[in-house]
């Protein structure tokens, strides 16, 4: 599971990209949207269906981002 660090406010993702929608901050990277939950921080992708974390954590990493999110 991929979730935003807890010292990290969840509004800080719209300086990288992110668009604020109904319950989620929202990325999209080609054919992939990346989801963060505002309730949760969880983050989840999904392309033409949902994929891993394995392939979300290196989209994040190409965004230079992965340092605000933890892995468990």
């Amino acid at each position: 599971m991929v979730k935003l660090k807890d010292e990290v406010k969840i509004e800080q993702l719209a300086n990288f990209g992110f668009v604020k929608m109904n319950y989620d901050y929202k990325i999209s990277v080609g054919a992939l949207d990346i989801f963060c939950n505002i309730e949760t921080r969880e983050i989840n992708g999904i392309g033409f269906w949902p994929v891993g974390d394995r392939i979300v954590l290196r989209e994040l990493e190409d965004l230079k981002i992965k340092h605000l999110f933890n892995v468990t």
